[in-house]
């Protein structure tokens, strides 16, 4: 039988939350569905460039830190919940935290069983009891995804007003489910996203790998009809070592849905101010960046070198290629660039509660020329949307929470 034990590429990944210290191996570690890891591990190399009493004679250099090591994982994106729930969500999924250690920020919750009440329209739901949901989250209800803008409780009416439309007014008695909602902050948090670290179990026993001190420097989701929901980061690590035993792991399998192809899916694009009340983009891709930016902080008091990481840039930028409809004067893409109109950008995958998943950019504006792209032979708008600063929810605010931020995704 042929040797595969040394086969790259096969083993299973794992990762865990540094919550004593930064750089300190995680307490726990939870196995995650990944579609590539990429080890980038690397070890400094420094020439002992000292004066030499000979042509041909060199002296041993000097081995260095680790911390100038990288990984990226690739990931197909999950829901939360394989039956259908009957509660709000009481925690992150690992799809979700992973994604939150690269944002900042997470929320979990929503309920309403007895559900949607008479008064409803597409754009303001009325509930038997609102006060589970906040400003920003995502709501999942008749198998269609609402964003909120603001919710109202006792005493007033217990009401949710939406960020944009949804496609039919939902029936009396139609339940209303809450969402893990992950959002941009301006800084890494203890709890939301605090430091991580990987292990990685290769096939054979003494192929065991940790990655240390682990924060996101990139981090992007992309999609195209037929295909599914893929999540792609990259991460700057701190530290690393090896161990001689432990792997060669048994086949496991992932607690969570399996990921949902891309058909059947929303991409609306409504213009909060203009000319177009709203538009289903018939898009044959879309491409979602967080445009992260992290700086080490360097530290002599650090083991490595390296004490922490600070978040340096976050934007959020949308890319689409709709068909092209109408274009002039009044209407349209060019007129809406040169007007700088803002778009609510919401795209929904799934129907199932538990297992859909939505991104919404509440303010999105152009910043690029929409020019004409040959599309397999279709005429199509090459269009690049930035998530702009905004107030169009009113809630809590801080970096707590998800009211007013440039970007949101819903595990819903």
């Amino acid at each position: 039988m042929a040797d595969t034990s040394s086969a790259h590429g096969y083993g299973a990944l794992y990762y865990g939350l540094e919550s004593v210290a930064f750089g300190t191996e995680a307490a726990a570690f939870s196995y995650i569905e990944v579609k590539n890891w990429v080890d980038g591990r690397n070890q400094g190399y420094h020439d002992n460039d000292v004066v030499k009493q000979g042509l041909q004679q060199h002296t041993s250099g000097v081995v260095g830190v680790k911390s100038d090591s990288t990984a990226e994982l690739e990931m197909y994106m999950h829901g939360y919940s394989t039956s259908t729930p009957v509660a709000a969500p009481a925690a992150l999924h690992p799809d979700a935290q992973l994604l939150a250690c690269a944002l900042g920020g997470a929320v979990f919750g929503g309920y309403d069983g007895t559900g949607i009440q008479a008064g409803t329209t597409d754009s303001n739901l009325v509930l038997s009891d609102a006060s589970s949901f906040e400003a920003g989250q995502a709501v999942l209800v008749n198998g269609e995804i609402g964003w909120v803008a603001a919710a109202t409780t006792y005493p007033d009416s217990e009401e949710l007003a939406l960020l944009h439309d949804l496609r039919a007014v939902p029936d009396n008695s139609d339940k209303v489910y809450g969402a893990i909602t992950v959002f941009p902050t301006d800084a890494f948090d203890a709890t939301d996203s605090p430091s991580l670290s990987f292990k990685w179990l290769g096939l054979r026993t003494d192929d065991v790998v940790k990655h240390l001190g682990c924060r996101p420097n990139s981090c992007s989701i992309e999609g195209a009809p037929k295909d599914f929901l893929t999540m792609k980061m990259g991460f700057d690590v701190s530290n690393w070592s090896r161990a001689d035993t432990g792997g060669n792991p048994e086949p496991l399998t992932y607690s969570y849905p399996t990921r949902e192809q891309i058909v059947g899916a929303r991409l609306l694009l409504q213009e909060n101010t203009g000319a177009i009340a709203s538009m289903e983009a018939d898009c044959s891709k879309f491409s979602l960046n967080f445009g992260l930016g992290i700086s080490p902080k360097t530290d002599l008091n650090a083991s490595q070198g390296v004490a922490e990481y600070r978040k340096t840039a976050t934007e959020v930028i949308l890319e689409v290629d709709p068909i092209q409809g109408i274009e002039s004067t009044t209407a349209g893409w060019e007129f809406n660039f040169n007007a700088q109109y803002q778009y609510t950008a919401v795209l929904q995958v799934g129907t199932t509660a538990g297992r859909t998943i939505s991104i919404c950019l509440p303010a999105a504006e152009l910043v690029n020329f929409p020019a004409t792209a040959d599309r397999d032979g279709l005429n199509a708008k090459s269009l690049k949307l930035r998530g702009m600063a905004h107030t169009r929810c009113t809630g809590s605010a801080g970096d707590a929470y998800p009211t007013n931020k440039t970007c949101m995704v819903a595990y819903a």
